[in-house]
């Protein structure tokens, strides 16, 4: 079943709004360094990079599923 369009709207704001306040990476290579410092120093095993839909740079996130 496809989206109707107030419902992207909603996603897309609440997307934008997780967003902000976020540290962005210009690329992929980058944030990975991140992870990899995190995984190492702080032992934080679930963390993730992921390219951002709204603003297409990178961030860290850990991903429960």
């Amino acid at each position: 079943m496809a989206k109707t369009n107030a419902k992207r709207k909603k996603a897309r704001r609440r997307h934008a709004k997780s967003c902000a306040g976020k540290q962005s990476y210009p690329n992929r290579k980058s944030a990975e360094r991140s992870v990899d410092k995190l995984r190492t120093e702080r032992n934080w095993n679930t963390i993730t990079a992921y390219e951002c839909q709204e603003c297409k740079t990178w961030h860290l996130g850990n991903r429960s599923w």
